[in-house]
């Protein structure tokens, strides 16, 4: 029989007492043993918190992690960015002030960064990111360390952020809210890419099928050499598009967001570009459903520049999605960004605008040549019709070319 006494006890009290705990026999043994609590029986309830670090293609556990467990993180509390200005000089403080704005957010972009990024009113997380915190600001509170496949103990319903740590991967990170009864929380690790390599994940939390598919625009000079174009998606061999030394590879394929994620390689893209994708398979992307669990894609690169055009190595950026852009109807396809090859090297641009559609769109080039000269005129505008009938010479005059799809110039990114 177990009494309680006020040893221990805090001033203020306590919500909960620690009896004791059964311990399982020893080797040989057939009884339980019981152990009475002797110190600190006045805590916080503690529960369980099991970290299954797996490596992200392999699926095998990584059982020489060590990991630790943080309150108070970076990002825990929105903080809208106080030092960000739109294209219109319009800061977080005019969003703030004036939330119906943020619909229109991506028309004023800078640099691929709207106010849905960055300041809390629009959905945004403001400046700071969990992400590389131990290189930065700090991770927050420790409240706990452990290694292997050892569970650590942490107050019940509390989000924590999880950084794990894997000799030969990218530091892994997860935010996870702990239950009544703990939590086993499985965190996908990255292996250190190589020279010239990118990685993309896409992940989402729950059954439908998404799918990511990459389009590829390889080719070099005036985007006529269409050898170096190519799809990548979830059918073999479709799966696989190579140009030259440049490969895209989707490596893994996951139906159930629930069981994990789709992840691909990119290796020595050094022309053109490569744009990414995310299809629901069986049905839309809903306002209902980004709004409560919305898919997020991450960026890895060897070497390559961001949004900002920063210098990134590892961890270049993590998209999730926001409503901010989905029409009310929905759309099946979101467009997330791309990777663009440039003279300073290999950037990622995440999509700022019309990044959803019902229809995954593609590029077309149009390279108007004098007739007899083949040389490559410049100052041209065309457009492009649907529906027209024969003979469309001379339809304009009419009104009669049918519907106006777009309307560009040759040196502009048309995507139909």
């Amino acid at each position: 029989t177990v009494t309680q006494s006020t040893l221990g006890m805090p001033d203020q009290g306590a919500a909960w007492w620690k009896v004791g705990h059964f311990e399982a026999p020893a080797s040989g043994g057939q009884r339980l043993l019981w152990r009475t609590c002797k110190s600190n029986c006045y805590p916080a309830r503690l529960v369980r918190l099991f970290i299954n670090p797996y490596d992200l293609t392999q699926r095998n556990v990584l059982r020489s992690a060590a990991y630790k467990v943080y309150t108070d993180y970076p990002g825990s509390t929105c903080e809208s960015d106080p030092n960000w200005v739109d294209a219109d000089l319009d800061s977080c403080e005019f969003y703030d002030a004036n939330p119906e704005f943020c619909e229109a957010a991506a028309d004023y972009s800078v640099n691929g960064v709207d106010a849905t990024y960055r300041c809390c009113s629009c959905g945004g997380r403001g400046p700071d990111s969990h992400v590389n915190c131990e290189k930065s600001t700090g991770c927050g509170t420790v409240v706990a360390t452990g290694s292997g496949s050892v569970p650590v103990y942490v107050p019940v319903c509390k989000n924590y952020l999880v950084v794990v740590n894997v000799v030969g991967y990218y530091a892994g990170y997860m935010v996870t809210e702990v239950e009544s009864m703990g939590s086993t929380l499985s965190v996908n690790m990255v292996k250190v890419l190589s020279t010239n390599m990118s990685r993309v994940v896409l992940r989402w939390d729950y059954t439908s099928d998404l799918d990511m598919e990459a389009s590829a625009y390889l080719g070099s000079g005036d985007c006529v050499d269409s050898t170096g174009h190519g799809l990548v998606r979830w059918i073999p061999p479709q799966n696989l598009f190579t140009h030259g030394a440049s490969e895209i590879h989707l490596d893994k394929y996951s139906v159930d967001g629930t069981r994990g994620p789709e992840t691909m390689i990119l290796k020595r893209l050094t022309t053109g570009s490569v744009e990414v994708w995310i299809n629901m398979y069986t049905a839309s992307f809903t306002r209902n459903v980004v709004s409560s669990s919305p898919a997020t894609v991450d960026i890895f690169c060897q070497s390559c520049l961001n949004d900002e055009g920063k210098r990134s190595n590892g961890w270049v950026a993590s998209i999730t999605q926001t409503v901010s852009d989905l029409p009310v109807e929905g759309a099946r396809w979101w467009r997330v960004g791309q990777y663009v090859t440039k003279e300073t090297g290999l950037q990622w641009q995440t999509c700022s605008a019309g990044c959803y559609t019902n229809q995954r769109k593609v590029r077309v080039f149009v390279t108007p040549r004098d007739l007899q000269t083949s040389k490559i005129l410049s100052g041209v505008t065309y457009k492009l019709f649907s529906g027209f009938l024969e003979p469309y010479i001379g339809c304009e005059e009419t009104s009669s070319c049918g519907r106006l799809i777009a309307e560009t110039a040759t040196d502009d990114e048309l995507l139909i």
